[in-house]
């Protein structure tokens, strides 16, 4: 004799709000909640609610909660029933498969990563739901000419959703793409898996034409129509150092530089420069010269119009001369300048500012607003989602670096204070990007000695240290690639210039070397065109893109 219950036993099921069980033998005791045991992968946060018997026979469960994918069972512990022959123990085990759509996997490099789990001998994969067939290697396979030279040769079981695939050999071939393909996997309701196929990509590093003008460490801005504007910076070499006044435009669709009909009414360099809401760039400060004779220090403003048509606007800002600063745009909309330095002399307090300008489009001017907690110098800032500025390191009193940060908020008339937790490494001229999960990670730069370590100041401003990257990175170039990595390019080292492209994996926290820069020199510009996208500037050597080989 067996249970029987509605929905009926083994019932594929979007959800099990409640139960009849239909019992062969009456119990020789009264049943209660306590007696009934819900378990299996599709268990969640399901929960007995209540519990009412209809009959000798015949119970009621209500279920409570939300049930997950996979199975469930749904267990009556051993009780004494009354049988055909006398008294029996038993138990019953009611079964269902959940099923609320087809599975779908993630792996732990994210589609269009560069392939580098190959170096790991590894891949991590992480089913939706508990699957049947994922422990089969035969189900995995690489495409050519990985295949030939990489063998999975064992998948481990790290949990009932995930598994590890041991790989075996080194590709021996070149390739551009590699594609990973998944088969003959369902979930316990027969839907087969959703996502079968993931592409990897090798990076590839094209050579642009030269600038129409070599120039060191100018500012890139992006237009509203999609091209990039280079303004001023040093020009390479020179000495004692020189600053230009010259604008070009990089058109990404026909990967050409042209002149801006335009220039600068004040060449310059160390400045900031930012797209306003209107399609006006504004540049901000800087140096017309050496950083080591004050009257090279600058305290206007540009405003560029972006068509050409008419020549910047210049401006003075309300207060002193500032070089090094940095810009960010606050929850309120309006663009801040914060810090930098006034000074060439590290013993003269205005070396270190902790002046703040807020620029007003309304009125095409600045005012100055409250100051940061300290006077920084090769600090580095970012927005968080809150509409605060992080505002991190640089230098803060003569021959003395910093390791704390803060959050300014323009909206509080509360002075701004250093957080309290501080960083593991003091350092400046740095890097700072946001991830998605409102992270901070802390790239390059140095103090005394130039810094490999990473760092990343979490949400709730506790930090993390990651890893290191291979080669030192001191002035070097950061950006996102695909949303899963952070790539370093260029920079200076002890010894000369960083060759290698290195990637930090953002899912693992590790770094790979994954492509070398054909051209580097003493000064790398970065700037992000797209998710998997790079236009890269040294100097005088040939413009370079950093993009996916297909």
């Amino acid at each position: 004799m067996e249970a029987s219950s509605q929905p009926q036993i083994s019932s594929i099921l979007n959800e099990l709000p409640s139960l009849r069980i239909f019992l062969p033998m009456e119990p020789l005791r009264p049943l209660g909640k306590s007696d009934w045991e819900i378990d299996g992968e599709a268990k969640g946060s399901l929960s007995l609610e209540s519990f009412e018997q209809v009959s000798t026979k015949e119970y009621r469960l209500a279920l409570a909660g939300k049930a997950e994918e996979g199975l469930l069972r749904i267990k009556l512990k051993r009780t004494t029933f009354l049988g055909r022959f006398g008294q029996e123990e038993r138990e019953f085990i009611f079964s269902y498969v959940i099923d609320q759509g087809a599975p779908t996997v993630t792996l732990n490099f994210k589609e269009g990563d560069f392939p580098v789990f190959l170096d790991d001998g590894f891949l991590d994969l992480t089913f939706s739901e508990p699957v049947e067939g994922a422990s089969l290697k035969s189900n995995y396979s690489f495409s050519a000419p990985v295949s030939s030279d990489v063998t999975i040769i064992n998948v481990l079981s790290l949990s009932s959703k995930s598994y590890r695939l041991v790989l075996s050999g080194k590709p021996q071939r070149s390739f551009d793409r590699l594609q990973f393909s998944i088969s003959n996997i369902k979930d316990f309701a027969g839907r087969e898996l959703q996502n079968k196929a993931f592409n990897y990509f090798q990076p590839k590093v094209n050579i642009l034409p030269s600038l129409n003008v070599a120039r060191c460490y100018p500012r890139l801005v992006t237009l509203s129509d999609g091209k990039v504007m280079i303004i001023g910076g040093i020009i390479p070499d020179s000495s004692p150092q020189d600053t230009l006044s010259s604008i070009e435009i990089f058109d990404p669709a026909t990967n050409q530089f042209t002149v801006f009909p335009q220039v600068l009414n004040q060449k310059r360099s160390d400045f900031t420069a930012n797209r306003l809401s209107d399609g006006r760039i504004i540049v901000v400060a800087g140096l017309l010269g050496p950083g080591s004779n004050l009257a090279n220090y600058l305290s206007d403003f540009e405003l560029i119009d972006p068509s050409g048509t008419v020549a910047p606007v210049r401006r003075m800002l309300p207060a002193q001369v500032r070089a090094g600063h940095k810009s960010a745009w606050a929850g309120d909309g309006f663009l801040y300048i914060l810090g930098g330095r006034g000074h060439p002399s590290a013993a003269n307090s205005l070396a270190y500012l902790d002046r703040v300008d807020r620029f007003d489009p309304s009125t095409n001017d600045f005012v100055n607003v409250k100051k940061i907690a300290i006077g920084r110098d090769g600090l580095e800032v970012g927005t968080d989602s809150k509409g605060r500025i992080l505002v991190t390191l640089g230098i803060r009193s003569q021959s003395f670096h910093s390791n704390s940060f803060e959050y300014y908020d323009s909206s509080s008339v509360t002075a701004s204070t250093e957080h309290p937790v501080l960083l593991a490494n003091t350092r400046r001229f740095h890097s700072l990007l946001r991830d998605g999960a409102d992270q901070f990670y802390v790239l390059g730069g140095g103090n005394l000695d130039k810094i490999t370590a990473i760092e990343r100041i979490n949400a709730d401003g506790s930090n993390t240290y990651l890893a290191n990257f291979t080669e030192q990175r001191y002035f070097a170039g950061f950006s996102f690639w695909n949303q899963n990595q952070i790539l370093a390019i260029g920079g200076n080292t002890d010894s000369g210039f960083a060759s290698s492209i290195e990637s930090l994996n953002l899912s693992n926290s590790k770094v790979y070397t994954v492509g070398t820069l054909p051209y580097r020199s003493s000064c790398t510009t970065v700037h992000t065109l797209g998710n998997r996208d790079i236009l890269i500037l040294t100097g005088n050597q040939p413009a370079q893109r950093l993009q996916i080989a297909q």
